[in-house]
């Protein structure tokens, strides 16, 4: 008969009767032949929330060991991979990876010459919320509504917590904007 064995698939891992002891002829021997160790195997994860992935191994008899890792091309919230894979024992640990968000985005590169709400807006759709105006010195300014974007820092994929700073020039009239500028 075939089992479930710690024995590689296909080895005797049990007899009847001892090797080597003499029995009448005609008389059965029984022997246990491994199917190798029990195993079940772990479900396709693909496209899986993390609910259903937990769902899907807990139902297989595994346990679950979740970690998270930043990734923005898969959906947030859904499998990136699986360990291991393939026929694992009832109870096995399986690791899942699942996608967050990288808290980065793209700095808008259309900022220059728009009004300091324009491009605070732009800013704010592309999740940045901390933003500083400085002058073409370098000097903090208050966001004069007047005031028109000359310069952003720093550009590129950015972390959304990251300040922003707009280079803004100060247009008007009266002695504010000779100063500011």
């Amino acid at each position: 008969s075939e089992e479930a064995n710690e024995a590689e698939e296909g080895q005797v891992f049990e007899q009847s009767t001892a090797a080597g002891k003499e029995v009448e002829k005609g008389t059965t021997i029984s022997y246990k032949v491994s199917g190798g160790p029990d195993t079940t195997s772990v479900p396709d994860l693909t496209d899986m929330t993390e609910a259903q992935a937990r769902n899907a191994l807990d139902m297989a008899g595994f346990g679950v060991d979740v970690s998270y890792q930043e990734n923005d091309s898969v959906t947030e919230g859904t499998v990136i991979s699986w360990n291991p894979s393939g026929k694992q024992k009832p109870g096995a640990t399986i690791t899942v990876v699942i996608a967050k968000k990288s808290g980065k985005a793209s700095v808008p590169g259309n900022l220059y010459g728009k009004s300091i709400s324009a491009a605070v807006t732009a800013l704010n759709n592309a999740g940045f919320y901390n933003i500083a105006f400085c002058d073409q010195n370098g000097n903090p300014v208050s966001g004069n509504e007047n005031a028109t974007v000359t310069g952003v820092s720093p550009t590129g994929k950015q972390s959304t917590d990251s300040t922003i700073t707009l280079t803004v020039s100060i247009s008007g009239s009266g002695d504010d904007s000779e100063s500011s500028n």
